[in-house]
């Protein structure tokens, strides 16, 4: 029944898109106040398209209408607020709440289009289920982060939010795996393709952009241009491809070459992260663990830092237990190795054969255990 409700909206939705010539979005502030009621604009906006519009807010009201000759996402803005609504914009008509905390779009519920619907689904589970276990993100992070609270209150609202966001979760799944199901190539997933590519390995991206290139539907998107650009500026960090070669110093401040290192291994990862990188520290036990596992087998780590405070980094280097290889040029996110290897997030790694030849990017725990096993299995 649930999955015959989504689809009979999504087909309303593609209908309604399909008897409009242009996009009509009806934008409405649920907490008018008089900080809404003064005199400003809303932007609609996107990176993807050259067509922009402004609308004047009057009684905490705006409207924006126009044409679109292709569908992707664009943001609505509002003069004088931090932060942005995302709508996926086609031709039809849409729904806007917006809600304003301070100076910051504190939350938007955007409805309509054929696309946008999938986006506004998930967004209203999320909603429902924050609201069913009384979690205001606002209030609830001003809590979590005052000096006041107690260690078990600490607790007792991170488990409140673990058991939300995993029923908001498994809920939001339940729909996407509907839809995709039904939709199998889609404005949706080639939108998440693009906003998820920066922690996707290479290989993994054009394997799901090609069946959207060999279709007359898609293979014109501004989307898909932008992918194909990315993983033609990245082409250089694909398996197979040299690894870039670097030199930095280490610990004691002696300048090393990653060539001279990765030729006395049979697998050598380079090792993205910073002392001040809290998921970076966490996966440093872990890491420990693998390395002590695959060492003697021919698993090295280069481990590059982007710390700019040295005894921070040393410190870390202690209290974590890293035995192996460490660099850092205390240059934070200006270090030359982070710009070679294009790392927008950290922790993250590179992994090379004894030829400096990479064969895995961007692994989680699993992802390298596999890798090694199978570069290393005797």
């Amino acid at each position: 029944m649930k999955r015959n409700l989504i689809l009979i909206m999504a087909a309303v939705a593609m209908l309604a898109s399909c008897n409009n010539k242009g996009y009509v979005i009806e934008g409405t502030f649920v907490n008018t106040d008089d900080s809404v009621s003064v005199e400003r604009k809303a932007y609609l906006f996107s990176e993807f398209s050259n067509v922009t519009d402004t609308a004047d807010i009057i009684d905490g009201k705006f409207t924006f209408k126009g044409q679109i000759e292709q569908p992707v996402p664009y943001f609505i803005g509002i003069e004088g607020m931090q932060g942005g609504a995302e709508i996926f914009l086609e031709n039809g008509k849409y729904t806007a709440e917006i809600e304003q905390s301070g100076p910051y779009m504190s939350y938007s519920l955007i409805n309509g289009g054929n696309t946008q619907s999938i986006f506004y689904n998930t967004a209203k589970i999320h909603n429902d289920v924050m609201d069913k276990y009384g979690i205001d993100m606002d209030s609830f992070l001003t809590e979590m982060y005052s000096p006041d609270i107690t260690e078990e209150r600490m607790n007792e609202m991170q488990e409140i939010m673990n058991k939300a966001f995993a029923e908001s979760d498994s809920l939001q799944n339940l729909i996407i795996e509907a839809y995709e199901a039904e939709n199998p190539l889609s404005y949706y997933a080639l939108t998440r393709l693009y906003y998820d590519m920066g922690t996707m390995s290479l290989e993994d991206i054009a394997e799901e952009l090609q069946p959207y290139t060999e279709n007359g539907t898609f293979a014109s998107s501004p989307l898909v241009k932008k992918i194909s650009e990315y993983l033609t500026a990245n082409s250089h960090l694909m398996k197979g491809q040299p690894a870039p070669d670097f030199t930095v110093p280490d610990m004691e401040g002696n300048d090393v070459t990653f060539s001279s290192i990765y030729p006395k291994h049979k697998v050598t990862m380079i090792d993205f992260w910073a002392s001040w990188c809290g998921p970076c520290r966490n996966f440093n036990p872990v890491l420990v663990e693998i390395y002590n596992e695959y060492h003697d087998k021919g698993f090295e780590i280069v481990g590059v830092s982007m710390d700019n405070d040295k005894e921070s980094w040393l410190q870390a280097i202690k209290d974590d237990g890293l035995t192996w290889i460490q660099l850092s040029d205390l240059a934070y996110w200006n270090t030359k190795p982070r710009e070679l290897y294009n790392v927008s997030y950290i922790p993250q790694n590179v992994l090379v054969d004894s030829e400096g030849k990479i064969i895995a990017t961007k692994l989680d725990e699993a992802g390298l255990e596999e890798v090694l096993d199978e570069y290393l299995g005797e």
